[in-house]
């Protein structure tokens, strides 16, 4: 029972009731928020977003907070006891036409065990190739530096190039196409081999009747207008890595000499955007890392767009949840992220009612309501995790390891096999139950754990082995930015704009679940 206080009056009791029907677990099954003067209501399970007036509200959010029914009523003193009724009858024809309805529990590790399956069964279209663990730079706040895996050797072989590939094929079953992203350390460092391998995986689509793209990560410092060229002659989707103007670029971002390296990355990711431009392809994504040192993703996204960079795209450092640094986002960091957030995003609604330009920052913010959407619309759609780590993430070593994303490459811990005896199906089936287990125990009570698909599964796991409780600094992030884009699908709903967006696969290989 939610009620702790025993309703004394008719209007309480009706309240108690109310409130018990559509709370009668643990489990929230909508939320009320309120943000830039609109109250919200978001049911969970039909994705229905609702504008409702200041007394539905009150109602609405102190049940969710579970408060005692004589609390709840205290939210409407200006309201008699006839006109609440009046309210409360509203709410309960709400109810039972199947809107805040209740979730059912019963079949939840059921359900679980067979999300499981599904993960660990899924045919990848990725794949990870970390052709080169050395890197040219050594950038400060990089996971690769701090764990040493820069230092674990040189370049990925041919056969093992191959290997990898042939390993994809297996595994991508019957899909028409699939992709290899290069990674490092810096993979151009071992560009000779990335050459090699396009041209045997090129020589593998008639036999596999398999379509092969390709994706590299980069720090730009590397590029000549050979690599370019090339890039551009096999349409590379290209994420580049540059932290802003040089002066923010360079406390971070230094070769192994110490020196700055944000003049040259901008100068030739330039010279790169200009050349995918000409040949009519997408531009390479700029990938800002914001960091305590360097967080005004304002000023850095800004100043990316003026040099002439069209898409922008801004991470952090943010250590592990059981281990921070000194360059990590603080929460006084975070919180002028979130103000500058909602800045840009009044700017755009203004926009929308045709009060005002529209914002340079528009794109992006339509692309986050486009990927947002598909969770949305209910648990059957919504990402179980929230990205494709062990599935088309799995990342392959130059020693022909296999881990669930580059992030683990040198842990262990989580290592899932290698090419010579393959992959190992019971380790990855033991690494997702006990992710989704974590997720289970402490998402099931947030109302945001359907859209969610939980905090990044290595930021939460150890060194060890163990996969950690997220943190609520992160989660009360995660919330706000949800409550966010909430309410843009509600006013592009409102303004007839919804319908239009388009996803645009996103060039980041840290933060995707695409099937």
């Amino acid at each position: 029972m939610i009620e702790k206080i025993l309703p004394t009056t008719v209007v309480e009791s009706r309240i108690a009731a109310l409130a018990e029907s559509m709370l009668p677990g643990k489990r929230p099954s909508f939320h009320a928020f309120t943000y830039a003067g609109d109250h919200l209501v978001y049911d969970l399970l039909t994705g229905s977003v609702l504008e409702v007036s200041e007394p539905f509200f009150q109602v609405l959010r102190g049940i969710e907070l579970r408060e005692p029914a004589g609390e709840v009523r205290a939210r409407l003193s200006a309201w008699d006891d006839d006109d609440v009724e009046l309210l409360i009858d509203e709410l309960e024809t709400l109810h039972s036409a199947g809107l805040l309805r209740t979730e059912d529990t019963s079949r939840v590790a059921e359900i679980e065990r067979l999300v499981a399956d599904s993960l660990v069964q899924h045919h990848p279209r990725k794949m990870m190739l970390m052709v080169q663990s050395n890197c040219n730079l050594k950038c400060t706040y990089c996971y690769e530096v701090q764990s040493g895996f820069h230092s674990t050797g040189t370049g990925m072989d041919y056969e093992t190039g191959v290997r990898s590939i042939e390993f994809l094929i297996q595994r991508s079953g019957r899909r028409p196409d699939v992709e290899i992203t290069f990674f490092g350390g810096e993979p151009l460092l071992n560009f000779d081999l990335i050459k090699r391998l396009v041209d045997y995986s090129k020589s593998r689509e008639a036999e596999t009747g398999k379509a092969f793209y390709y994706q590299v990560t980069t720090n730009g410092t590397l590029l000549t207008d050979e690599i370019i060229a090339y890039m551009v002659e096999h349409e590379f989707s290209v994420m580049l890595s540059i932290d802003g103007p040089p002066e923010l670029n360079d406390r971070h971002r230094v070769d192994l000499g110490g020196r700055g390296t944000g003049a040259k990355a901008i100068e030739w990711g330039k010279k790169l955007v200009e050349a995918q431009r000409a040949a009519g392809l997408r531009e390479a994504m700029v990938r800002v890392t914001l960091t305590h040192q360097n967080s005004d993703g304002a000023a850095v996204e800004s100043y990316l767009r003026s040099e002439g960079f069209g898409r922008v795209m801004l991470g952090s450092s943010n250590g592990r949840a059981n281990k921070n640094d000194e360059f990590d986002l603080t929460p006084q960091d975070n919180q002028r992220t979130r103000d500058a957030s909602d800045q840009t995003i009044a700017a755009y609604v203004t926009w929308l009612e045709g009060r005002g330009p529209r914002p340079s920052e528009a794109h992006n913010l339509e692309q986050g309501v486009a990927q947002f959407l598909p969770s949305l619309q209910g648990p059957s759609t919504a990402p179980s995790i929230r990205c494709g780590v062990g599935r088309n993430m799995q990342a392959i070593t130059r020693d022909g390891k296999i881990y669930p994303c580059h992030r683990y490459a040198g842990e262990d811990a989580f290592l899932l096999g290698d090419l010579e005896t393959g992959l190992d199906e019971t380790k990855l089936r033991d690494y997702y139950d006990r992710l989704l287990g974590v997720k289970e125990e402490h998402c099931s009570k947030c109302w945001a754990r359907i859209t969610c698909g939980g905090q990044c599964p290595w930021y939460i796991s150890d060194e060890g082995g163990a996969i950690l409780e997220p943190d609520e600094e992160s989660c009360n992030g995660i919330r706000g930015g949800h409550e966010r884009l909430i309410y843009l699908v509600h006013k592009l709903r409102q303004h007839g704009r919804l319908q239009d967006l388009r996803v645009e696969v996103e060039s980041d290989p840290a933060d995707r679940s695409e099937a």
